[in-house]
């Protein structure tokens, strides 16, 4: 029977399971946030010290408000102009004679491809009317390579001055305008220009660069009914700049694109970035930080040659001279003769002036005076 109890008896259990999950786990998760919460306070509202603060380090509360410099440096720059540009058809060229007579040969047919310097037709003159077997031969040779087109046919008379065929080129040449002041900017008749084709070709070198006269175009716009009269902007004058395209690159007529040249070039000079000058037009000046009392001081410089990002200092800085990056007071308000004191803003013809709200449906039409207006289509 002892035995018995022994088998019947429970094994003793440790401590309750209840204990851990109602008291011991809510404890621990209490001094856990607590030591959380501490953290935080002392990260938000106690900063480190000077003493124990680490200057490089990128967590240190605070910003650098200070304005940006920069050196004035030594570099080449190059003044450059990108002129719209059009791949056109080279002209065709005529042929004439410089005699009166016949036609006795054609040397190549009409449609044929011939080459610069090829013979193309003869034109005889009788020196007998009695012995037609008496004559002199001009030979006339193709001008310049393409396709020919004959204009008499065989035995035809022709007087000097007539046309006798025309060369129509396969080739083709890039032609690019350039305004007055583009034209004056270009010191020297450049040699090479850079062609850039609008979803064309990468880039390429265009070199034997020719200048062309100036032309002048009459910029009068026509009248679009009786109500407006007829504004007139006045003549313009342009330049022309072209180069034969390479034959190697394919191109199309048509094609648009830019031709790059150097206007000007300097080597080895004293550059500071665009944005630290201030210009009024007649002088121009830097800016420099006193690191003592904060303030700036401004520096008269002369300017020279930019490229639009870096501009030349002729004088007024040397090499290594700090000075502000961007010039203040680039940004200036509206000017004061803008304003005509009565709270008026002149935008050139026309005038704004705050008299009240105005309703839908209605407009201005003199001061003081408004009027209603229907929509009539």
């Amino acid at each position: 029977m002892e035995n018995l109890d022994k088998l019947g008896s429970s094994p003793r259990k440790g401590p309750s399971m209840n204990v851990l999950t109602k008291a011991i786990f809510p404890a621990l998760r209490i001094i856990l946030w607590a030591i959380i919460a501490i953290a935080l306070v002392k990260i938000g509202f106690f900063p480190p010290s000077d003493e124990t603060a680490n200057p490089d380090d990128d967590l240190f509360p605070g910003s650098d408000f200070s304005q940006p410099t920069t050196f004035v440096e030594r570099t080449t720059i190059t003044d450059d102009i990108a002129a719209p540009a059009t791949v056109i058809a080279d002209p065709s060229r005529e042929q004439k004679t410089n005699v009166s007579g016949y036609v006795g040969y054609w040397a190549r047919a009409n449609g044929e491809r011939v080459a610069q310097g090829q013979p193309i037709v003869e034109v005889r003159v009788p020196l007998d009317e009695n012995n037609p077997n008496l004559w002199t031969r001009h030979t006339f040779e193709a001008p310049i390579g393409g396709i020919l087109t004959r204009s008499v046919a065989l035995n035809a008379d022709v007087n000097d001055g007539d046309v006798l065929f025309t060369i129509s080129p396969t080739t083709m040449s890039i032609e690019a305008t350039l305004s007055p002041e583009e034209r004056y900017r270009l010191e020297e008749d450049p040699t090479s220009a850079q062609i850039r084709i609008n979803g064309g070709p990468e880039p390429f070198e265009c070199t034997t660069i020719r200048m062309g006269d100036p032309v002048t175009s009459d910029d009068t716009t026509p009248p679009n009914d009786d109500e407006f009269p007829e504004e007139t902007a006045g003549d313009t004058t342009s330049f022309t700049m072209s180069c034969a395209a390479p034959t190697d690159i394919r191109l199309v007529v048509g094609l648009t694109g830019s031709m790059v040249v150097s206007a000007s070039e300097a080597k080895d000079i004293l550059v500071v970035p665009t944005t630290a000058v201030q210009t009024d037009g007649v002088t121009s000046q830097v800016f420099q930080l006193d690191p003592a009392t904060g303030e700036t001081t401004s520096i008269q410089v002369t300017l020279g040659i930019t490229d639009g990002s870096v501009i030349e200092v002729v004088d007024g800085l040397a090499e290594g001279d700090e000075i502000l990056m961007f010039a203040p007071g680039n940004l200036e308000p509206l000017p004061s003769e803008d304003f005509n004191g009565d709270g008026i803003i002149d935008d050139g013809d026309i005038i704004y002036e705050d008299e009240g709200v105005v309703e839908e449906g209605e407009v201005i039409i003199d001061e003081g005076e408004v009027e209603n207006f229907e929509d009539e289509g």
